[in-house]
C-alpha cells in the first residue's frame, strides 16, 4: 500500500514541476501542489503500523502552508504561509531531537557549524531581498532562524543514529533550505523562468525525506 501512495505522490511531483514552468497551468499548478501532502501523508501513514504523531503534525502544517502561498501575493496570506511552516518546522526539530536523544560533544559541535553557516548565508542573503519591509522582514527572520535550527535538529539526528533514514532527514533539511532560499529569491528578487520548478520539485523531495525518514527512525 506505501507504494501505492508514493508512486501517486511522485506522478503528482511531476505533474507540479511540470506545470510550475513558464507554459504551465497556474490553476493545474494549484491542484497538483494542494494534493501533494495529503498523498504523502497517506503514503507515511501506510508505512508502518502505530507511527508517530509529529512528522505527520508537520505535513499538516505545511499544506496548510501550501494553501496560503498558492495566494502568496497578498502579504497576509504570506505571513500565515510562513507561520505555518515555522510550526511545522518546530515539528520536525522536535521529532529529530527526541530520536537522537544525548549526543556526544563532537555531535553537537558539527550540529552547530551547520546552524552557524545558516545562520551566515542568511545574514549574507537578507539585504539582497530588497523588497522585505516591516512585519515581514522580521517574520522572515524568525522564520529563518528556525528552519537553521531544524538544520541542526537533522544534522545532530544524522550524526548521532548515522543510518539510511537519518541521512534522508538531513538531504530533506538542505534540499528544505534550498527551497526555500530560492523561492526567496522568486519572490522578492530576480524571478527566473524555471525557478518555481525547481522550488516545487525540492521542497516535495524534502517533505517526503524528511517525513519518510522520521518515521523508520522512530
Amino acid at each position: 500500500m506505501p507504494f501505492l501512495f508514493f508512486g501517486l505522490f511522485a506522478i503528482d511531483i511531476l505533474l507540479a514541476v511540470c506545470e510550475a514552468g513558464p507554459k504551465g497551468n497556474k490553476k493545474h499548478y494549484a491542484i497538483a501542489k494542494t494534493l501533494l501532502l495529503p498523498l504523502l501523508f497517506l503514503a507515511c501513514a501506510a508505512i508502518r503500523k502505530n507511527p508517530p504523531l509529529l512528522p505527520f503534525l508537520s505535513l499538516f502544517f505545511g499544506w496548510l502552508g501550501d494553501i496560503c502561498l498558492l495566494k502568496k501575493k497578498q502579504k497576509k496570506l504570506f505571513l500565515a504561509g510562513m507561520l505555518f511552516f515555522a510550526a511545522g518546522h518546530i515539528a520536525y526539530s522536535i521529532a529529530c531531537l527526541r530520536i537522537c536523544g544525548t549526543a556526544t560533544l563532537q555531535t553537537d559541535v558539527l550540529s552547530g557549524l551547520f546552524f552557524l553557516i545558516y545562520i551566515v548565508l542568511l545574514i549574507l542573503g537578507k539585504p539582497r531581498l530588497t523588497l522585505l519591509r516591516g512585519k515581514l522582514s522580521a517574520a522572515a527572520t524568525v522564520y529563518g532562524l528556525i528552519l537553521a535550527f531544524f538544520g541542526f535538529s537533522a544534522a545532530r539526528c544524522c550524526l548521532s543514529c548515522r543510518t539510511l533514514p537519518a541521512a534522508a532527514v538531513l538531504v530533506g533539511s538542505l534540499l528544505f533550505i534550498f527551497s526555500d532560499s530560492l523561492l526567496s529569491v522568486q519572490a522578492f528578487r530576480q524571478k527566473t523562468p524555471h525557478g518555481n520548478m525547481f522550488v516545487i520539485g525540492s521542497y516535495a523531495l524534502a517533505q517526503a525525506c524528511i517525513s519518510a525518514g522520521l518515521i523508520l527512525l522512530y
